[in-house]
């Protein structure tokens, strides 16, 4: 029990840190394409300073918000093609992701409006970073909420099962804690009784000295008087007392 508590503690802080360091690549493909896009959006249109450096930004701030919406549960993660056509959500992610992608590397093949403001494509490919890294997270994030909220919900279900198995014995455990009360029942132990000759010589000397000092009338006594006087055995009482009116012990 104690193991299947610890794991579910590990768990807990495993499904609630793990997909947050699963979107740290994300957050450096927004700093990241911010720059490539702004550069680029600004040598194709160079009237316009601030518009640029905000286009990509845009898009995958989305694409962080909808990541953040799955990591608590409230939006799907993707799977398949269908379900990315039907799930608003994943359609709106998939397609942020590709404009994300195309602005990121797409633009480095455009011409400006001067000579001075041509494409540059030879470092084109280097900013694949961007949409992959976006894609790792976009893939990383639900997925491993998923999984580690699984391995917690068994190991919860786990935990429960233990302790209603300690809470309440099983069968077995009843069938011997009835037949080991059966045994003390039937096998109670007794206190041993001293020797009759000399409890029994006891006793007598004891009704004697009774019925000589007068306290006790053998003829007329109850056993179960003399029992209680003597405390002894009702059988000892009564052979007592047939001896005195027989005649055997006066």
């Amino acid at each position: 029990m104690t193991d299947t508590a610890g794991d579910l503690v590990r768990l807990d802080r495993a499904r609630r840190w793990v997909p947050v360091m699963a979107g740290v690549p994300a957050l450096g493909a927004i700093a990241a394409g911010a720059v490539n896009v702004g550069a680029e959006l600004s040598r194709l249109f160079p009237h316009t300073p601030v518009i640029p450096w905000v286009v990509e930004p845009i898009l995958t701030t989305l694409i962080v918000a909808i990541m953040l919406a799955q990591m608590v549960g409230m939006a799907p993660a993707v799977a398949t093609a269908r379900d990315a056509l039907r799930d608003g959500y994943v359609l709106a992610e998939v397609v942020l992701f590709l404009l994300t992608g195309v602005l990121a590397v797409g633009l480095h093949y455009v011409d400006g409006p001067t000579p001075d403001r041509r494409a540059t494509p030879d470092g084109a490919l280097v900013w694949l970073v961007v949409p992959i890294g976006l894609a790792l997270s976009m893939w990383l994030v639900p997925k491993l909420r998923a999984d580690l909220t699984a391995k917690f919900v068994a190991a919860e279900n786990r935990l429960r099962e233990q302790a209603r198995d300690e809470a309440s014995p099983v069968a077995s455990d009843l069938h011997r804690n009835k037949a080991g009360s059966t045994d003390r029942d039937t096998t109670a132990p007794t206190i041993p009784e001293p020797s009759r000759k000399g409890s029994f010589a006891t006793h007598r000397a004891t009704l004697q000295r009774l019925v000589g000092s007068g306290e006790i009338d053998p003829h007329t006594v109850s056993v179960n008087a003399v029992k209680n006087r003597l405390r002894c055995r009702p059988e000892t009482a009564k052979t007592l007392l047939a001896e005195y009116r027989t005649g055997g012990e006066q």
